[in-house]
């Protein structure tokens, strides 16, 4: 069945033809640096493309691959996988150009050298790599959700919110109180089907395969999604705390919180028990988390810092 592959998705993996009797797959080979995964049905149809020092270039023909073999890989006879990629068992030329993650960043059809170049010269640079010593164990995925996405759930927070409770003893009883000492947000329960869906969609796509290979974990339920604000005027943040310590809560295997914006200052993650590293997923960017870490969030001390947070468990 054809993939309907969107920008930011992750390609699946292939094994590549074996070179000197040995195979290997495709992410074990290109991950770390952009790549152009050019889909034709023959290899004339390429003949005139050739990698760089910038970027990967590995070829999938739908039929037999005749004449010279290139330098660089090229897997013949891949009709099923060109169908599955591209919807065509024997595609005209169709570029997917790839990002350093292998994630999908645009398409082109049948694109000369030059044009190749170009694209690959737009992608942003990774930063250079660093000796790291210490880090929470956590996932920060990017491009979740896009802007359009983003702006719609902080129109549906701007309808409606109201100051986010904590579990508070009043007489003989637990109830949720403001307690703007320990926790100074402002919360939107989302309701709007539409936008659930879409976020749903996002988990499923985006967040759920990239959970299973990390942990070995697949949430099956989710508490449903929450739009929150951090404003600076009152002094936004979320003092330590567990997530799942509660005889209400001890269902949260995870923890889930998507950055809707990035033009603010404060209000990253900390997760004291491993270091005062702090963390700050860029707008479209996900933090995915034990429920059992401990962690805070900064004071902002500029703008608004807006989330969608949700709980994952099995």
């Amino acid at each position: 069945m054809p993939l309907t592959l969107q920008p930011g998705d992750a390609l699946p993996d292939f094994l590549l033809p074996s070179e000197n009797g040995v195979s290997r797959f495709f992410y074990e080979s290109c991950c770390g640096k952009a790549t152009v995964l050019l889909l034709a049905k023959n290899i004339a149809a390429v003949a005139h493309l050739h990698p760089t020092d910038t970027f990967n270039l590995v070829v999938v023909l739908g039929s037999e691959r005749h004449g010279d073999k290139p330098a660089w890989p090229v897997l013949d006879n891949a009709a099923s996988l060109c169908l599955r990629l591209s919807g065509h068992e024997q595609p005209d030329l169709l570029a997917l150009v790839l990002g350093p993650d292998l994630r999908l960043v645009t398409t082109l059809q049948a694109p000369g050298q030059a044009e190749l170049v170009a694209e690959i010269d737009r992608l942003p640079k990774r930063r250079d790599s660093q000796l790291i010593s210490a880090t929470a164990p956590v996932l920060m995925i990017p491009e979740v959700i896009n802007t359009d996405i983003a702006q719609a759930l902080l129109r549906c927070w701007q309808q409606n919110h109201s100051p986010s409770g904590m579990p508070r003893r009043q007489g003989t009883e637990r109830v949720l109180m403001p307690d703007q000492t320990y926790k100074s947000r402002l919360d939107h329960s989302l309701q709007d089907k539409t936008l659930v869906a879409a976020l749903n969609s996002a988990l499923q796509q985006r967040i759920l395969p990239v959970m299973a290979r990390s942990f070995h974990y697949l949430p099956t339920r989710t508490e449903g999604f929450k739009i929150v604000a951090y404003p600076a005027d009152q002094a936004g943040h979320f003092a330590a705390h567990r997530d799942n310590i509660s005889p209400e809560t001890r269902h949260r295997h995870f923890a889930l919180s998507l950055n809707l914006n990035d033009d603010y200052e404060g209000g990253e993650l900390v997760f004291p028990e491993f270091s005062d590293d702090r963390y700050r997923p860029p707008a479209g960017a996900a933090l995915v988390f034990s429920g059992s870490l401990l962690h805070k969030v900064q004071p902002v001390s500029r703008g608004c810092r807006y989330v969608a947070l949700s709980f994952l468990w099995q």
